[in-house]
């Protein structure tokens, strides 16, 4: 089955365990309460047939917004968050700046990707792990957006997997460039080579002496 039909699948059963799931909150809240559907649906400036399809998993189609209503009609706050869940979904820009950057790794270092930071439960994962005189996770970006966020996450999964070295690999665009150079002062404690020093290293198989910027 192709990755985009497995994503997809995934997706909506993930929809239909979440729907059911809030349904069974809002009915039980609804319940608790002592409110009838109608009273629900009055506050909430819905109909009553939605709030009991709701209820019963039925709404297909329900927005963000309606499901924080109705939540908020009951005294209850709906909270959504995405968190990581097994291998990202690669587009071609990234899959050919991972290519570009295992050209100018020396045959010295074992190439793996996918690679899990922590133990069982952890979905977070290094886009490519490099085992050779030391280990190095890397982490691969095709277009930088919150780099404070990135550091943090780079040093967690640092912390997590115990890998020896970090690399940041950026793909070579103006705009990619212009944040480096906006943000390299705060990175330089996270990521202090830059990529002259990290390729240098990279090519002969020598030890990587700290984490660093790549950007091919």
């Amino acid at each position: 089955m192709p990755t985009t039909e497995r994503a997809r699948d995934r997706g909506r059963q993930q929809a239909r365990k979440i729907l059911t799931d809030l349904g069974l909150e809002l009915r039980d809240a609804r319940a608790g309460a002592g409110l009838s559907q109608r009273h629900v649906a009055r506050v909430a400036g819905l109909s009553q047939a939605m709030v009991s399809r709701s209820e019963r998993s039925q709404r297909r189609g329900m927005t963000i917004d309606q499901a924080a209503v109705l939540c908020a009609a009951l005294g209850l706050r709906l909270h959504v968050r995405a968190y990581p869940d097994g291998a990202a979904v690669r587009d071609a820009p990234q899959l050919q700046l991972l290519t570009r950057f295992r050209g100018v790794v020396d045959d010295g270092y074992g190439w793996h990707t996918e690679v899990p930071v922590g133990g069982r439960g952890d979905l977070r994962a290094w886009d490519v792990v490099l085992r050779g005189p030391v280990t190095i996770g890397i982490d691969a970006e095709t277009r930088l957006h919150d780099v404070q966020a990135l550091q943090r996450r780079l040093e967690l999964k640092r912390r997590d997997s115990g890998v020896d070295r970090v690399i940041l690999l950026v793909a070579d665009t103006h705009h990619n460039r212009r944040v480096i150079r906006e943000h390299r002062a705060g990175l330089l404690s996270t990521l202090p080579l830059d990529t002259a020093a990290v390729l240098r290293a990279l090519r002969t198989g020598a030890p990587l002496p700290n984490n660093g910027i790549v950007v091919l």
